[in-house]
């Protein structure tokens, strides 16, 4: 059967929200500014609603646009809902939306299924937010990628604040409750970090000093990361643990969480928080996605003692260049 045009669609979607077609063009010829002839031509299909048009129609009447493209798809493809919860409209961290998101999941994440995995390019929050010195240096490189605020543009001006200590102190109880997790590490991430810091050092955008207390938070990581490797579970923990060392590059981080009903999937595109989507059809394809990546993977946890000597070893010479 020929699918429907967007604008059929749209308009169906339209007319459920406000049956009437006078009522309904009175509504649409103020929200729009226009006169009733340019709203009845729209309504009759004879002229479309421009996109901006359709935005305001839409907010105003919560249809929901990502439905209708679904539904008008001609290619089979499904339209997923992605949501950025840590933005507020200052542009900077919201910790008050972070902290509901991680209340809403708190009692499944002492599910006995309760797991997290995940592909990492990047170095992401789950590793680095015990270390106030390496959490500060990703809150400064974020905040000069996508702020205007002064106090990015020298690393020795982002400090953090009790509020941010709060939300890191809730954040890392959360993580321990992890039943099961596993990680694939892709080799250069510290390599690629080190890179970054030196760069700031090059722009006098961070201090000798602060590098050093850096340094010291990065020798202080992977020392943990390799006690957990080694034993196998969680610090100070029974959850199980694994960390794979990757075969080929990873681009970017990707972690999906499951316990129970319920399922996300994390996509790292902003450095210190990632875009979500809860959908689960697409969580549970992307977590398969992940577990496949461990076919080409090398797991350096409980076994894999030589592979895990080299990977480590090879971080820590990365970090001594500092």
């Amino acid at each position: 059967m020929e699918k429907k045009l967007l604008h059929s669609l749209f308009l169906e979607a339209l007319y459920k929200k406000v049956p009437k077609k006078s009522e309904l063009a009175n509504i649409l010829a103020d929200l729009l500014n226009l006169d009733k002839i340019s709203v009845y031509r729209r309504l009759r299909g004879s002229v479309r609603f421009s996109v901006d048009e359709m935005g305001l129609i839409a907010k105003e009447h919560q249809i929901s646009l990502d439905e209708l493209l679904e539904n008008f798809s001609q290619k089979n493809l499904k339209t997923i809902k992605f949501e950025l919860p840590m933005i507020s409209e200052t542009n900077d961290l919201n910790y008050e939306l972070q902290e509901e998101e991680y209340i809403h999941y708190e009692e499944a994440l002492s599910r006995e299924d309760a797991e997290i995995g995940g592909a990492m390019g990047t170095l992401n929050r789950f590793f680095y937010i015990p270390y106030k010195q390496l959490t500060r240096f990703y809150l400064f490189k974020w905040g000069r990628y996508y702020t205007h605020q002064e106090i990015y543009k020298h690393f020795e001006t982002v400090q953090i604040d009790e509020k941010k200590q709060q939300s890191m102190t809730f954040e890392l109880s959360l993580l321990k409750k992890y039943k099961k997790s596993f990680f694939i590490w892709d080799s250069q991430i510290i390599p690629n970090l080190v890179n970054d810091i030196k760069y700031y050092e090059s722009i006098d955008a961070i201090r000798k000093e602060d590098i050093l207390s850096i340094k010291e938070d990065l020798f202080s990581l992977l020392d943990q990361l390799e006690t957990m490797a080694i034993e196998g579970r969680y610090s100070g923990t029974d959850n199980k643990f694994d960390l794979y060392a990757a075969s080929m590059h990873i681009n970017t981080s990707h972690v999906y969480l499951h316990a129970g009903d319920l399922w996300a999937y994390y996509l790292n595109i902003h450095l210190i928080h990632a875009i979500i989507t809860y959908d689960k059809a697409f969580c549970m394809k992307m977590k398969r996605w992940i577990h496949t990546l461990k076919t080409s993977s090398i797991l350096i946890s409980q076994s894999g003692e030589k592979e895990r000597l080299l990977f480590f070893n090879k971080q820590r010479k990365a970090v001594d260049t500092l």
